[in-house]
């Protein structure tokens, strides 16, 4: 009977369950709880099939002036383009994306990602960047079957025998770019087999060819350039197991990088000189030796063995830590003291360059937020680069391949920093804070005019929040740097002035102050203003770098209707100014004390940037971008010298001028649920006044004392237009 009774009092309720049901509206399904037996609902599985797209159109570029510079991280040909594909595939678990942009051209660029399961992801990118320097360059130098750079013998002898002038060598000039690529390959292997734990496998290929221009001097009064060739590999390996749950982390990486020079050195003809000879003072005039060679960056390897973790403990506090051991290798065999065949073979004291260095960098880190006031960072970090590579002693060196000096030792390297921060931060109310920190910094140096610099500097900084409308944040900085055991030894023996300190160990005062103020005055719309003062005072150099001095403000507005309209236009100003001392004086003359023989170069750089963009899209199916950036930047650098002055006038330079202005308008139409039409235009203006890159400066290949390539600065106007379809599916 109770069964009876228990089994209608069932049937009863689940009837008014399936008539409550019906009255009321659909509830989403939840999964039941696991102790009502009920069973889970499973989740619904993405689709499976392919998407894709291609964005194709035809492009057209008009460039007057130097191609190369508008061109040089990229590639504007005119033709058929294939601006962007897109691919993916999704399958039961897994899913494939790839995509492709600007195929077949210099600048291209293709990606894909294979994802499994959430365990496995695998991703490939291979990226071609061009790197135009000049199209206008030219040089008398034709390239042997050994590689070497040759002039004409003939040429050679009838320059040095007077017959011709020096000019003479560009008769034979001919046309060479100077451009390189840089082909990049890089896959990355992601394994996640728990949630807590994965395993990353990254490599990296690097093929740069090419050439660049190259300094390949015989002296003072023949200076000579020559476009290097460039053919390197670098292969780099990162590989690094994690684990980190919610009460740390941690971790083990090894990486390995591996440089693979593929042209050890480079020869060139001396274009005055046909004959070797050997001078006391060739180097001067550069008619000693026949041809020069010179090294280019030799292969390499570095690997290092990182370990790093983290651990959360009570009262929001966390501690990270990590240490790097590091080697560097480098041991590729050494030229010849001299290709000059004049000069007496001079023994090397050993045959490779038995480069070794160690590095050892640790990171550790301690943060605290021990109440919603107050807020606790400390940290400490060190990086000590132990060179270990022999002292290479030779009894004599040959100077520019054209004069046999005594020799030197050489000095590897080493130095050690220590950072120590500190800081805390005071939180009174939501939106504001104050904060106050210290860093003190250590370096010690081997073979620098300083054994020991140390640096400390204080910080302190002020937020404040006026609800979510208004930001105002400001950050002063003053820090103070200063040398030991000075060596006026060391700067003596290397020809320099006693009161030279070299900038980057000198003893410096450094003051930064910096100030934003942002104002959201709805969702619609917002503006702010930026301001930042440097400057640096080396109060104890009396040559080289004395001051320097910098200022930027920035105002910038945005605006904006939802999905219909977002704008924003900017101004920025920037200026940089410092101060050099110098003294012409022979070394061992009395004019190393003359002050009379002074010197100073007094430099100003101003940019100002204008820049204004917007996107439109009155309805679904019409999307319309334009941008405007313009540019103008001068540089001025006056020379001054004391009214008792005793070298010659000094003629002063011309100020450096340059605008650019970039213009971009993109216009796009969806046509129907998978097909679009689009317009894009792009215009660039660029022009410059640069008396150091001016054709009359550098545009004759030959000049008093010199042989140049012709890598001038011009002005150029460009524009480029292209009709795109796009499709997708």
């Amino acid at each position: 009977m109770r069964t009876t009774c228990l089994l209608a009092a069932v049937l009863l309720a689940s009837a008014a369950t399936v008539r409550a049901q019906d009255a009321a509206p659909a509830a989403v399904p939840t999964a039941a709880p696991a102790t009502s037996g009920a069973p889970e609902v499973a989740p619904v599985p993405p689709p499976t099939g392919s998407t894709g797209s291609i964005d194709i159109g035809l492009r057209d570029t008009s460039i007057s002036g130097d191609p190369s510079h508008i061109e040089r991280y990229r590639d504007l040909r005119d033709g058929l383009v294939a601006g962007q594909i897109t691919f993916e595939q999704r399958g039961e678990g897994w899913l494939f994306q790839g995509n492709a942009t600007r195929p077949g051209y210099d600048d291209q660029r293709f990606n894909a990602a294979f994802r499994a399961g959430g365990k496995v992801k695998m991703l490939f990118r291979w990226d071609q960047v061009p790197l135009n320097v000049s199209g206008v360059t030219m040089s008398p130098y034709t390239v042997d079957s050994s590689g070497a750079y040759r002039i004409a013998d003939s040429l050679q002898h009838s320059i040095q025998t007077g017959l011709l002038p020096a000019s003479a060598v560009t008769s034979v000039a001919q046309g060479v770019a100077l451009s390189a690529r840089r082909d990049t390959a890089n896959f990355t292997l992601i394994y996640t087999p728990i949630a807590e734990l994965n395993a990353t496998v990254n490599l990296r290929e690097t093929h740069r060819t090419g050439n660049q221009a190259f300094g390949a001097s015989f002296g003072f009064s023949n200076a000579v350039e020559i476009p290097a060739p460039i053919d390197t590999h670098t292969t780099d390996v990162t590989t690094a197991i994690e684990y980190a749950n919610h009460v740390g982390m941690l971790r083990v990486a090894y990486d390995g990088s591996w440089f693979d020079q593929g042209i050890a050195s480079v020869v060139w003809d001396n274009p005055l000189t046909l004959t070797d000879a050997a001078s006391s003072t060739g180097y001067s005039t550069g008619t000693a030796g026949s041809q020069g060679r010179a090294a280019l960056p030799p292969s390499n390897t570095m690997q290092g063995v990182t370990t790093a973790g983290a651990l959360k403990l009570a009262g929001n506090t966390r501690l990270s830590a990590n240490v790097t051991l590091g080697e560097w290798r480098q041991n590729a065999a050494l030229l010849p003291a001299t290709i000059n065949t004049s000069v007496p073979t001079i023994p090397l004291p050993r045959s490779t360059t038995d480069g070794d260095a160690r590095t050892t960098a640790q990171n550790y880190v301690a943060t605290s937020q021990p109440s919603q006031y107050l807020w606790l960072h400390a940290a400490y970090r060190s990086y000590d680069y132990d060179n270990r590579t022999p002292v290479f002693q030779s009894s004599q060196i040959v100077v520019l391949d054209q004069t046999v000096s005594a020799g030197e030792a050489s000095t590897p390297y080493s130095y050690k920093r220590q950072t120590m921060d500190v800081d805390a931060a005071l939180l009174p109310v939501p939106l504001t804070s104050f904060r106050v920190g210290y860093t003190r910094e250590i370096d010690d140096h081997t073979y620098r005019i300083f054994d020991r610099t140390t640096e400390e500097t204080y910080r302190s900084s002020i937020d404040l929040g006026a609800g979510t409308r208004v930001l105002v944040r400001g950050i002063i900085e003053r820090s103070h740097r200063i040398g030991s055991h000075l060596d006026e030894e060391l700067l003596a023996d290397l020809g320099e002035q006693p009161s030279l300190q070299h900038y980057d160990v000198a003893d410096r005062d450094r003051d930064r102050a910096t100030g934003l103020l942002q104002i959201t005055a709805s969702k619609y719309f917002g503006v702010s203003a930026s301001a930042a003062m440097g400057k640096d005072d080396y109060f104890n150099s009396g040559m080289g770098l004395r001051n320097n001095d910098n200022y930027v403000y920035t105002v910038s507005a945005d605006a904006s209707a939802g999905k219909v309209f977002d704008g924003t236009v900017s101004w920025s100003h920037e200026r940089y100014t410092a101060l050099q001392n110098s003294r012409t004086a022979n070394p061992g003359t009395p004019q190393v004390t003359d002050p009379t023989r002074d010197w100073s170069i007094d430099s100003s750089d101003l940019t100002d940037t204008w820049s204004a963009n917007a996107m439109v899209r009155p309805t679904s199916r019409l999307d319309m971008r334009i941008a405007y950036d313009y540019v103008r930047a001068s540089a001025a650098y006056v020379y001054g010298v004391p009214d008792n002055s005793t070298i010659p006038a000094l003629v002063q330079l011309p100020t450096i001028h340059n605008e650019r202005h970039t213009a971009t308008a993109d216009v796009r139409i969806k046509l129907t649920r998978n097909l679009g039409f689009g317009v894009f235009y792009w215009y660039e203006k660029y022009t410059v006044a640069d008396f150091a890159f001016a054709p009359a400066t550098v545009g004759q290949l030959s000049t008093t004392g010199g042989l140049f390539l012709g890598d001038v600065f011009l002005p150029y106007t460009a524009n480029s237009g292209a009709v795109r379809l796009i499709v997708s599916w």
